[in-house]
């Protein structure tokens, strides 16, 4: 029976297996279809979860984010603010944070044109300064020729002075000749008359010399009778004869003072040969042989007396009388009795020496006087003043007194022309300075306001980052309350 029943035990056993393991595998699906779910829920959940915190990460991010826009926002309100402090300028954003369209634009064409003028001004106040260089020379030049025209005016001036000063002392001197010469002062300009009246002086001074040198003469014959005893003066001819004759010969004077005879017994001897002091003392024997041997025909302008030595004593005329007669001639002779007293002959020479030496004063003075005319008239021959020459020189004087007060009014021109241009210069060069700086800063302001320019654009741009940040913060928000 068990076994009839073995094989519905097998069929059911069979079955049962089968549903089994079917709900086996039903029940293995189910669990790995949940296990899958559970999965996919939990790969949803750490999805969602890291959704949640990439959404938080983003937000965070979107935070700090705007954060630093803001802090950037912020740094260009400073930029604002040093840029208008630097540059004095007053550059505001509107109530939405923003310049006015076409504000910076304005700005910058402003500042190119400022630049642009100032640049300009600049190079026309350094070509004026090259201008003022090149004029201040010109001043210079002008300025040393006229202090070289100066100097020069100052030589002739100097020598038409000493010009001046010579004729001055020209018509002084000749003022003074004039007295010498005695020609009114109406006469001064006629050069001529004066040489003329000065050459007058001259001959009569050189005449009236001529006749006291003749005066001299014949008292120095005096004198030398008076002191040698010769008071006849033998032509030379004559004495030449008797040297050559060899005939010894004394003069009457001379013998008469070198005898052993007193004063009286010559004025005896002389009163008896009264030409005896005029005579020649010859021996006979000599006065034979000169007679004899004497071939020359010897002329003479006055009769020469000659006694024989041998007479001397033998009397003649026993008058005193002054008159001598012999044959019908007379002979005027009276003969000075103190030449044969030592001591009236002494008083004679001494008298006759001054009167030689009184005449010699005389002929020094008249030297001196013929000198002093002769110097004078060459001084008036040497003088070139002339009315002409003197009136020549006062317009000239005249002219170059003209021209200093030009010359000197040209100088106190050209000094404040210079005075001038060097003002001129001086502001130039501190206008120039000034227009560098002006220039250097207005080069500074356009570089600083393109970076300026430059900073708002990225200020823009972070506003709209900004915007843009604040519109991911509020999806962000609206993502992570989800």
């Amino acid at each position: 029976k068990e076994k009839e029943h073995e094989p519905e035990r097998k069929r059911l056993g069979g079955q049962l297996m089968t549903f089994y393991e079917d709900k086996t595998q039903e029940t293995k699906e189910t669990i790995e279809e949940q296990e899958k779910e559970k999965t996919q829920i939990q790969n949803k959940i750490q999805e969602s979860k890291e959704r949640e915190d990439t959404s938080k990460q983003q937000y965070q991010k979107v935070l700090d984010e705007i954060t630093e826009s803001k802090t950037k926002i912020k740094i260009f309100d400073r930029q604002e603010d040093d840029y208008n402090d630097r540059f004095k300028e007053n550059f505001r954003r509107n109530i939405v944070g923003e310049y006015e369209a076409g504000a910076l634009e304005i700005a910058k064409e402003k500042y190119q044109n400022q630049y642009t003028e100032a640049k300009r001004n600049l190079t026309q106040h350094k070509k004026r300064k090259e201008e003022l260089v090149e004029i201040l020379h010109g001043c210079q030049r002008k300025l040393e020729d006229d202090r070289a025209e100066k100097l020069q005016l100052g030589f002739e001036e100097e020598n038409q002075k000493k010009q001046h000063e010579e004729y001055d002392r020209q018509l002084k001197e000749r003022r003074i000749i004039m007295r010498y010469i005695d020609e009114p002062e109406k006469e001064i300009w006629n050069l001529d008359r004066l040489i003329a009246a000065a050459t007058r002086k001259v001959s009569e001074a050189e005449r009236v010399k001529r006749i006291l040198e003749q005066e001299e003469n014949e008292l120095q014959k005096e004198w030398k009778k008076l002191t040698s005893g010769k008071l006849l003066e033998l032509p030379q001819e004559f004495e030449d004869s008797l040297k050559e004759l060899d005939i010894h010969y004394v003069y009457g004077m001379d013998w008469l003072d070198k005898n052993s005879y007193s004063e009286k017994e010559n004025l005896e001897l002389v009163r008896k040969q009264p030409f005896l002091p005029y005579s020649l003392i010859i021996s006979r024997q000599e006065i034979e042989r000169f007679v004899k041997y004497n071939k020359k025909e010897l002329y003479i302008s006055f009769p020469i007396p000659i006694i024989a030595k041998e007479e001397l004593e033998h009397a003649i005329n026993k008058d005193s009388d002054s008159l001598v007669s012999f044959d019908g001639i007379c002979f005027y002779m009276l003969f000075n009795e103190k030449l044969l007293n030592e001591k009236e002959l002494q008083i004679l020479i001494n008298q006759k020496t001054a009167e030689i030496n009184s005449k010699k004063e005389q002929i020094k003075t008249k030297t001196q006087e013929h000198e002093e005319y002769l110097k004078k008239r060459e001084e008036l021959k040497n003088q070139t003043v002339t009315l002409e020459n003197y009136n020549d020189l006062q317009n000239r004087e005249q002219e170059l007194e003209n021209k200093k007060q030009e010359n000197e009014k040209a100088i106190e021109e050209h000094l404040k022309e210079q005075k001038t241009f060097n003002e001129e210069q001086q502001n130039m060069e501190v206008l120039i300075e000034q227009e560098k700086q002006q220039c250097s800063f207005m080069e500074e302001r356009e570089k600083e306001f393109d970076r300026f320019c430059e900073d708002y654009v990225l200020y823009i741009e972070e506003i709209k980052k900004q915007e843009l940040k604040e519109q991911e913060k509020r999806r962000l928000e609206d993502q992570i309350k989800l």
